[in-house]
């Protein structure tokens, strides 16, 4: 049809749509007579205006699309010029459109009435749409630009110009993950929410009005399309559109013609949660097994089928409800429209906090070896056995109270954290057990420990203090009760940043050991196994395997009355040969430690994901980077499992991970790793834990790695400004960043600067072996800054020994090497 044609159908129908029935017969007679199309076209637009399925009132010729019949493509409307049609609506074109004034550049969405759709109720509801949208102001939801009224009075506005896919083709497409799926569904419900709380119901919530767009790293959802919504404070809110919808995410009360409020939007929620879960739409019934391309739980169907009740009142009383149900299922927290039972909330809990309820189980089997070994004794020692027994008790009832706090019935249905359990058996023990100072030192010592292994070392110091000091006034301190828990506090003490501390308390318990157990027992065995994670930490490596070597025998001569000790001491000795370079046995010893504890714990356990990161950590030492990342990566989703992100374990994990990435040349997911990590762990501990030296050491050098050393020079300044603020100024981990900054300032040529740091970092590793890579390292960094200052006579040990290590490792040190010869050095 041809724009002049349409004209003149609009003046005839215009002219014939008010006249009495006879008067109205004549004149189509006469158009019928002089052009028959026009005629047909008449009689179409006559009988549907006197049909009633229009969507709006007014004529039906009001709400003919003629667009095509005028194309825009080209045209300017407002300050945009119109590049092409990329979407119609039920009363509104959408065009893709640019910016031609204001002096910047910008691509918007720009929707304008179609021509035809020109009565007053539909005009109104257009604008309706765009002041709607002037009052939305969220991330998640497409915002209005500008707007305006043509030569032509038509209606316009300009929006976000949004370019991606809907969210059920994004989903398909990149094939993501259901915990993904759920993040993005969480998005659309926090813009939902955010339109609630400025009462507006949108009426059309589907997967073609949520769009995803951004990379695929961070997707972004963005909601579109409020042509039908509903202003909740409008007096007649029902007037018009009453019809308008789309029947397939449609409410039931939507499709009886009845008001909406903010039940409908959730019903359509739910519509498409279930669609993007399973893959189908719920008419389909999502539950049969042909229909469902990704299994969900009963606890996810729950939540589909109380957002999608026939009856409004059943369904969630807002959307802020269904994103926590979401929330919940997602962190492993009870899904109450699933169920409410004290069993299924309690299963919930133990899944989510496996480290409490590993006491809780822990204290179980105490218990009933607490009452053979006392029950055993009642046989022999009548007086003795009645005060142990008594001990048993008391303890039993000690680890009664933290089975209790897990019970509903007696939290009043509140859930507690490992740590809040923890709290509660301290609490219970210091209260209950005040005139017992025996009993009570010895269980607060264990609970010490559990705080230093939750990371909570404040907890932990004060805790294991009062342990000790009780234990003190009992003038029992030459038996090994007391020996083993000076050795524990001062681990404990380490851990907490109190290193002088922690290593003099070492110290006093090797000496008691040495003087009052048997040297070849079990217990003198621990106490010095105890005293080699100190040696680690302050790299006297030799001095922990002279230790160790003494320790063998005892060890391999009672294997099996060691237990799990044992299992311990096989993990030192590798970690050990791998500090002091002996490879092949350290990867003996790591895989034999593997061996032991997964047989001793099947499945996800800390002691594995320990030895599985240290292999990783030795495929490093050996240059062998690519076969260390799936040992990382293995050692930091088993931490995750068991302790969560936030853990230091799994962030050691998660570092050791960006360390093999750094290795193996894949430097820019080494980097990524090493800024989540970072977020992480500021978020968790802010910057007043000893460890973000560390970790920004590491981020350093890898854009030491990448020859940015401008970046470099920067963060390894902040990890050393951390680092003298948290240790002690000799300490050995100090040389890590002292180093660093000395390398990134003499690779710009400022030898200057680099110098005092390079001889500081020395002067820290000046004490450990003299073929300890870490010294070398220090010697090759401090003779090259020498070198450079002229001082030649100065650098040539260093750089002379240093040449001598890297050449009996040339694969992996061929870059130092080269580096050395560059100096003319030979």
């Amino acid at each position: 049809m041809k724009a002049s044609q349409w004209k003149k159908i609009n003046t005839l129908f215009k002219e014939i749509v008010d006249l009495d029935p006879e008067r109205r017969s004549e004149r189509l007679k006469t158009v019928k007579t002089n052009d028959p199309l026009i005629y047909e076209e008449l009689i179409t637009l006559l009988k549907a205006d006197s049909d009633h399925t229009s969507l709006l009132d007014g004529f039906a010729i009001d709400h003919v699309d003629l667009s095509d019949l005028f194309p825009l493509e080209g045209v300017q409307v407002g300050p945009f010029l119109i590049e092409k049609k990329i979407g119609s609506g039920g009363m509104g074109n959408v065009y893709l459109a640019n910016r031609t004034e204001g002096g910047f550049e910008q691509s918007v969405a720009l929707k304008l009435i179609k021509y035809g759709m020109g009565s007053d109720q539909a005009i109104s509801r257009f604008l309706g749409e765009r002041s709607i949208l002037a009052r939305l102001q969220h991330p998640h939801i497409a915002r209005l630009i500008d707007g305006g009224i043509t030569g032509e009075e038509r209606p316009w506005f300009a929006m976000e110009y949004v370019k991606g896919k809907n969210i059920l083709e994004y989903c398909r497409e990149m094939q993501i993950s259901l915990n993904d799926k759920l993040k993005l569904i969480l998005d659309v419900i926090d813009a939902v929410q955010y339109a609630h709380k400025n009462l507006i119901v949108h009426r059309d919530l589907k997967p073609d009005n949520i769009m995803v767009t951004g990379d695929d790293e961070s997707p972004m959802i963005k909601l579109l399309d409020f042509g039908i919504a509903q202003i909740l404070e409008d007096s007649e809110p029902e007037q018009f559109g009453v019809k308008a919808m789309t029947r397939a995410y449609a409410s039931p009360e939507q499709m009886r013609g009845e008001s909406t409020s903010t039940a409908s939007d959730i019903y359509s929620l739910g519509v498409i949660l279930a669609e993007l879960l399973t893959g189908c739409h719920p008419k389909k019934d999502y539950r049969k097994e042909n229909c469902t391309s990704v299994p969900i739980s009963k606890e996810l169907r729950a939540i589909i089928d109380k957002a999608m009740q026939d009856d409004p009142s059943e369904r969630y009383e807002n959307v802020s409800e269904l994103s926590h149900e979401i929330r919940d299922w997602m962190a492993q927290r009870p899904v109450y429209s699933f169920s409410r039972k004290p069993l299924y909330r309690l299963k919930k809990w133990m899944n989510r906090n496996r480290v409490a309820s590993f006491i809780g189980i822990f204290s179980i089997v105490s218990i009933t070896i607490l009452v053979l070994v006392y029950t055993h004794e009642l046989k022999n020692e009548t007086e003795r056995a009645q005060q142990e027994a008594l001990r048993a008790t008391r303890i039993a009832s000690v680890l009664g109270s933290s089975l209790r706090s897990i019970d509903p019935m007696q939290n009043r249905g509140e859930e507690l954290s490992a740590l809040g359990m923890v709290n509660m058996s301290t609490a219970y023990i210091n209260n209950e057990l005040a005139n017992d100072p025996r009993t009570r030192s010895e269980l607060l010592i264990t609970m010490a420990n559990i705080y230093a292994n939750l990371i909570e070392h404040e907890q932990a110091d004060s805790v294991s203090s009062i342990a000790v000091e009780l234990y003190q006034q009992l003038e029992d301190t030459t038996s090994f009760t007391y020996i083993d828990m000076l050795a524990d506090r001062s681990i404990i003490l380490d851990k907490a940043g109190k290193y002088d501390e922690g290593l003099a308390m070492m110290h006093r318990a090797v000496d008691l050991a040495n003087r009052y157990l048997e040297p070849g027992s079990l217990e003198f065995a621990s106490v010095h196994l105890d005293y080699t994670y100190h040696l680690d930490v302050n790299q006297e490596y030799a001095r922990a395997d002279s230790i160790l070597k003494m320790l063998k025998p005892i060890y391999e001569n009672n294997r099996e009355e060691a237990g799990e000790t044992y299992d311990d001491f096989v993990f030192y000795m590798g970690t050990n040969y791998r500090r002091t370079g002996k490879f092949e046995e350290a990867e003996e010893y790591l895989y034999r430690s593997l061996e032991l504890s997964r047989a001793r714990h099947p499945g996800i356990h800390e002691q594995v994901a320990s030895t599985l990161n240290h292999i990783s950590s030795l495929y490093q030492n050996m240059g062998r980077f690519e076969e260390a990342i799936p040992y990382a990566i293995e050692a930091h989703e088993m931490r995750l499992e068991i302790f969560g992100p936030a853990h230091l374990n799994t962030l050691a994990a998660h570092s050791n991970t960006a360390r093999a990435y750094s290795g193996a040349e894949r430097l820019e997911e080494a980097a990524e790793t090493y800024r989540d990590v970072l977020a992480i762990f500021r978020e968790e501990y802010g910057n007043e834990n000893f460890y973000i030296s560390g970790i920004l050491q590491s981020y350093g050098n890898v854009y030491l790695r990448m020859a940015n050393y401008s970046r470099a020079e920067t963060i390894i300044r902040e990890s050393l400004e951390h680092g003298e603020r948290l240790l002690p100024a000799d300490h050995i981990r100090l040389s890590y960043p002292l180093k660093g900054l000395a390398d990134a300032l003499r690779k710009q040529g400022r030898f200057e600067e680099a110098i005092s740091y390079a001889e500081r970092a020395y002067a820290l590793r000046s004490t450990l072996p003299d073929d300890n890579v870490d010294q070398i390292g220090a010697r090759f960094t401090l003779g090259i800054c020498l070198w450079n200052l002229n001082r030649q006579d100065e650098a040539e040990s260093h750089l002379s020994d240093a040449l001598t290590y890297f050449k009996s490792r040339p694969d992996r040190y061929s870059a130092q090497i080269a580096e050395i010869h560059g100096l003319g050095f030979e």
